[in-house]
């Protein structure tokens, strides 16, 4: 066996080359090699291009085929998680693999990039994020901008809804938080981003929250007199009967004709919130005695954008 094997000219092979068990203790090196035929070979180090199914290759590895063409890759390993094999890009100058493309027994896809798994994609399709972190069911991609990775956020990171279930006292010409919440309440969402709690009427915000809010309220008075009005509106960072910084527009109700009647208003809105921001939901009415609020007219809902 020769120590050295040379390929000076463009070498045409309509059939198979196979060099199975061949050991080479030099190079196998050639300006230009081309094979229309199948090649297997150990270790082979070329200095010029490679054309596969082409004699005029116009990069170092060319795969032509006049129907499908494919590139295989091998390999014995049997346990689902283990590695076949891969493509891996190098900075020659500093000696750094910079980026990886890798496959799995199980059929999984394995982007890397400095070292890190960034991206997977398995044999359901899944895509899983820093490895095998498939979020949860209805979760979106978030963007984290172009120096961090992104990562799986809920669609909204929080939600809630209540239904007044006990009526309260409103003082006449009183803008007044609505409370009792405690009809079909829920809240969905980590306590980091916001609390809101049924008893109370508030909405807090926590460390983690600060952002765009759709907020909603509806209010309604009973025995409203002919003439008289119910209003509502959102405010932020007041107390039970000062609404604080307003953020929605004033919703009103009439009553035109009839004495006694309920009557309801409501209100909407978006709003940039911060961490610590306390919102609540107010009611108003301008008869001239106090009068309660009407629980199954009254509710409150919002979630963060």
């Amino acid at each position: 066996m020769a120590s050295k094997l040379r390929v000076d000219e463009i070498i045409s092979n309509n059939s198979n080359v196979s060099i199975g068990t061949a050991t080479f203790t030099g190079d196998v090196t050639g300006s230009t090699a081309s094979f229309t035929g199948s090649v297997g070979i150990g270790t082979a180090t070329f200095t010029g291009s490679v054309g596969i199914g082409t004699d005029t290759p116009s990069q170092e590895l060319v795969v032509h085929g006049n129907t499908f063409t494919s590139v295989l890759i091998k390999s014995d390993r049997t346990s689902p998680n283990s590695q076949i094999g891969g493509f891996s890009f190098m900075n020659q100058a500093v000696g750094i693999i910079t980026a990886t493309i890798n496959a799995l027994v199980d059929g999984s896809l394995l982007f890397k990039a400095a070292g890190e798994e960034r991206l997977r994609i398995d044999s359901a399709g899944a895509i899983g994020l820093s490895g095998s972190n498939y979020g949860t069911a209805g979760q979106v991609i978030k963007s984290n901008g172009n120096s961090a990775a992104p990562t799986w956020q809920n669609l909204h990171s929080f939600m809630f809804y209540g239904e007044q279930d006990t009526e309260h006292n409103i003082v006449t010409n009183t803008y007044t938080r609505l409370i009792n919440f405690g009809t079909n309440d829920f809240s969905i969402g980590d306590a980091s981003i916001a609390v809101f709690d049924e008893s109370s009427g508030t909405l807090t915000i926590g460390a983690d929250g600060a952002g765009y809010y759709y907020l909603e309220m509806h209010g309604g008075i009973d025995d409203v007199q002919a003439g008289d009005y119910a209003q509502c509106v959102i405010g932020k960072n007041g107390d039970s009967t000062s609404v604080g910084t307003r953020i929605s527009t004033y919703g009103r109700g009439w009553n035109s004709t009839s004495a006694n009647q309920v009557v309801t208003a409501s209100t909407s809105c978006m709003a940039f919130l911060s961490a610590t921001d306390v919102i609540r939901f107010y009611v108003y009415h301008n008869e001239s005695t106090d009068e309660k609020t009407e629980p199954n007219r009254c509710s409150v809902m919002g979630y963060k954008l």
